[in-house]
């Protein structure tokens, strides 16, 4: 409730009827109406209120919705009284009249367009219009009502929501300065044709025309919302709007500076040191880079890093003032959520009911007091689908931002590899001239609570969670990319950046929405994402440990209001993938592919990354989560490998340890190869400018090896105008990863390696940043900095020139198209989904079962359960939240914890 009830609200008996109105049938409101005036008075305006959805609710059959309509407002409204016409609030045509015929028997030729001009005069509360559906509906009549005066008529209120998406009739710029839309809380001008661009660009969408807009959809406008023109959007409303969706735009990272320029408050509400044990601290440097933006490390506790501290589960502790005045609520403007208080919806059916809702509580005129109404002090829900912004990008907005987004959703980062140097490509030219991918790899350490305190909706690609990028955009079909980017891609990727997300490294977050996943997999993909159900039962009985602890230190119930304040955890997971791509018409398996052969080599041993006997690429692994150090041209034994490392079966889903990890819960750790060099490709390969031996490893000697021993080199940098000096980190030099060696050089492992080797490419030495928690796991020194370029070039699949030439092996390494029957043999990844929750809710079953036929009861004693009590996470590991699969954007319903295909 928005404010506190008078005293006289507060005593007063409830009336009866109020409470058992809500369970009356709508077919019984009519005769109610006749019963008396108090009766009327309340079941009048529930008739009323949205007639067309009352209509249908009475019986309306669609192929009459037409005739229906234009006798309501064409034949009856005319003599319906003022009073009752004052009762309608909301039109809603969202699966009204659609796909059937427009012509009317009674009033002929008549188009929904001519009722339009009559709705302000007609309904003088209209306070909710919403247009989904209708392109051919000119929404821009509206502003011109038949009756001009009707604006200004005694009583009049403007709608507080407009919903136009997909809008075919093109819009007049005068109409967003109208005065029948200066109430607007929600606009929704998604993929209307026409240029929106003048209308923001003339200021007429903007604070002066609607001062109190709080959410804006403007999805899809391609070519015509881009960088220059939201620009000019962002800095007329600056902190005004708390909702923004620029999905579908022609946005890139240059407008990402300014969008947190102006949209974001300037004070940040990130964790401080009272939290430090927990979730680590923020540490900022003076210096920064211009595409990186300032400069920050996080300072680790003993278990921030792990994510493993015991209070990791708990609720932040409210927050005092000494001046009562001062006291701001948790989920207000400028504070950190304690994590429990769920975050507005910003749903045009959520709004509609808030603002219902909040209309029965409070007078009209203060509605604007409404908690979805206020000044929020900036956006806290932010949409970036299908925007040309990169995850480098992403990165960057979340450094800069405050922290207070609640909701993020981007759904399809770009993926740039930087070249090694040209003329050399970053991916084999025979996939394309314009191969695209797309990622969220090396930012999941930018979700913990440290940088994302309030965040507890998102919607991100999958690569956050299984680290398999998504390759576009070739001449391959979709099932060759798909292959090549989790057999050639994905072992690069893990190299480079072997931190992915898990639940636990932000409990605070409540509902995780994966995108573009492919249809198929070898098996890793399919691995990851049965992982992520198994990490997030794992969680959910962690918490339920963590509060049964808690009340007993307590000595208060778990489910007491004196118990301790649990976070939610993960409670709502969603696998959004891909269209089939077996659908596709094309020629898999042609006779010309690439195959292993062509490199000289059998299919057998055919491997990415080389094995020890072969050198090569090779990736090490241990004690906490191996790397995968092959890719094996059999489908079958590479997902048994994945399998393997990951500590996980389909079928046994109980195989993996129930406690979770110490180091990132499964995250691939790095660790010195035991027993050859970790050089690139080939086992004798150079450097840019060569390298020569140096007791038992190689020693690079082209910039910035032939002019330092040292592991750190001065760089020049810019930031704000301001040169500076930075230290960064180089490595020793050395080419080794043999841990028994002796101690005259540093041992490193195959990321170092590949590092030092880029870094004699001078195109990579330029960009300059921390090392973020993903590159300390792959070897780099804690708090130092590196040059990024010379890092993401570890990305690419390809060698070097002076690679190519020592070893031996060809401009495309080892990169080659599948063969049809690696093709053929990929699993559906689904019904692995599937099995994978059929297999835990029998497990879940049994348990159950077993616990009440009194078999596995037990006091503190036998297993510290309390009696009848159903213990989550192990051994059953059924994860008992929501979870959704879907394809494309069709979200698909969810039956309790099972799913629909």
């Amino acid at each position: 409730m928005d404010h506190p009830p008078s005293y006289l609200d507060a005593t007063r008996r409830q009336d009866w009827l109020e409470l058992v109105a809500p369970y009356v049938s709508v077919r019984d409101y009519t005769n109610l109406c006749l019963v008396s005036k108090r009766f009327y008075d309340l079941f009048a305006p529930r008739l009323w209120h949205d007639p067309l959805t009352a209509a249908r609710t009475l019986g309306l059959v669609q192929q009459y919705d037409y005739e229906w309509y234009f006798r309501f407002m064409l034949k009856h409204m005319p003599r319906v009284r003022t009073s009752t016409r004052a009762l309608v609030t909301t039109v809603d045509l969202r699966g009204f009249a659609l796909d059937v015929p427009r012509l009317s028997v009674e009033f002929g030729d008549v188009h929904v367009n001519q009722t339009l001009r009559l709705l302000p005069s007609t309904f003088p509360w209209l306070r909710y219009i919403l247009l989904d559906g209708h392109g051919d509906v000119d929404a821009g009549l509206l502003a011109t009502p038949v009756d001009p005066g009707a604006f200004r008529a005694p009583g009049f209120e403007a709608p507080l929501l407009l919903s136009v998406p997909s809008c075919q009739i093109k819009i007049a710029s005068s109409f967003f300065a109208s005065p029948y839309l200066q109430s607007l809380v929600y606009l929704d001008i998604s993929d209307v044709i026409g240029s929106i661009q003048n209308p923001v660009l003339q200021r007429r969408i903007s604070p002066r025309s609607l001062p109190r807009l709080r959410i804006l959809k403007a999805r899809g406008r391609g070519l015509d919302l881009d960088d220059t023109a939201t620009y000019v959007l962002l800095e007329s409303f600056k902190t005004q709007l708390w909702s923004l969706d620029i999905s579908g735009n022609r946005i890139t990272d240059e407008l990402l500076p300014e969008l947190v320029n102006f949209s974001f408050p300037p004070l940040s509400i990130r964790t401080g040191v009272t939290r430090f044990n927990i979730e680590g601290i923020l540490s900022f440097e003076s210096s920064g880079h211009n595409s990186y933006g300032k400069h920050a490390f996080i300072q680790e506790s003993q278990w921030s890093g792990s994510f493993s501290h015991p209070q990791r589960h708990l609720a932040d502790a409210p927050v005092y003032t000494r001046n009562a005045a001062q006291h701001t609520p948790q989920g207000a403007t400028g504070v950190r959520s304690d994590g429990r208080v769920k975050i507005r919806c910003d749903s045009v059916d959520a709004v509609k009911c808030l603002l219902t809702e909040g209309l029965n509580t409070v007078p009209a005129e203060h509605v604007y007091d409404l908690d979805i109404c206020r000044d929020r002090g900036g956006l806290t829900h932010l949409y970036l689908n299908k925007t040309s912004i990169s995850s480098r990008g992403l990165g960057r907005l979340i450094r800069e931002s405050p922290g207070q987004l609640e909701r993020l959703e981007c759904s399809s980062p770009l993926v740039t590899i930087p070249p090694k140097g040209p003329p050399e490509p970053a991916l084999p030219q025979w996939l394309g001239k314009k191969p695209q991918l797309y990622g969220a790899i090396g930012i999941a350490h930018l979700f913990r609570p440290v940088w994302s305190s309030n965040l507890q909706v998102l919607r991100i690609h999958h690569s956050f969670v299984t680290q398999v990028l998504t390759l576009t955009g070739t001449t391959l079909p979709t099932m060759e990319n798909i292959w090549l980017a989790e057999t050639c891609l994905l072992p690069r990727a893990v190299l480079a950046y072997p931190q992915a997300f898990v639940p636990d490294m932000n409990p605070r977050l409540r509902s995780l929405t994966l995108t573009q996943i492919p249809l198929y997999s070898t098996g890793y993909l399919i691995d990851k994402l049965i992982g992520l159900l198994k990490l997030a039962s794992i969680q959910e009985g962690a918490i339920q440990d963590s509060a049964r602890e808690t009340s007993a230190t307590l000595n208060t119930s778990p489910s007491s209001r004196y118990g301790p304040s649990m976070l939610p955890g993960l409670r709502h997971i969603h696998f959004q993938f891909e269209i089939d791509p077996r659908l596709e018409k094309v020629n898999v398996g042609d006779e010309d592919m690439l195959d292993a052969e062509d490199f000289g080599m059998s299919s057998d041993d055919f491997s990415f990354f080389a094995n020890d006997s072969g050198g090569g690429w090779g990736v090490s692994s241990s004690s906490a989560g191996a790397t995968p150090s092959t890719c094996k041209s059999s489908s079958s034994t590479q997902h048994e490998q994945w399998q393997r490392q990951l500590g996980t079966s389909v079928n046994n889903p109980s195989s993996c340890s129930s406690r979770p990890q110490q180091q990132g819960q499964g995250q691939y750790q790095q660790r010195p190869q035991s027993a050859r060099l970790a050089s690139g490709h080939g086992s004798s390969g150079g450097s840019g400018s060569g390298s020569g031996s140096v007791g038992g490893g190689q020693r690079l000697t082209a910039y910035p090896y032939s002019e330092t021993t040292d592991e750190y080199i001065p760089h020049m940098c810019t930031w704000n105008g301001v040169e500076y000096t930075l230290p960064v980190w180089i490595g020793s030099g050395i080419l080794s990863a043999s841990s028994s060696s002796s101690s005259s050089f540093p041992t490193n492992t195959e990321a170092v390696n590949e590092y030092m080797r880029n870094l004699c490419q001078p195109s990579l030495l330029s960009r300059v940043e921390p090392a973020s928690p993903a590159h300390v796991l792959a070897g780099v020194p804690e708090g130092s900095f590196i040059f990024s370029d010379a890092w993401d070039a570890i990305l690419s699949p390809l060698p070097s020139l002076e690679v190519q030439r020592h070893s031996g092996i060809g401009k495309d390494g080892l990169v080659r198209r599948p063969r049809k029957e690696e093709v053929s043999g990929m699993r559906d990844v689904i019904e692995a989904i599937k099995e994978y929750r059929k297999t835990t809710r029998r497990a879940f079953e049994e348990y159950e079962a077993s616990l009440i036929s009194g078999r596995e009861r037990g006091g503190d004693e036998s297993g510290g359960k309390k009696k009848g009590e159903i213990k989550l996470g192990a051994p059953h590991f059924y994860y008992t939240g929501r979870v959704e699969i879907s394809i494309e954007d069709t979200i698909s319903a969810s039956n309790g914890g099972g799913e629909r295909r």
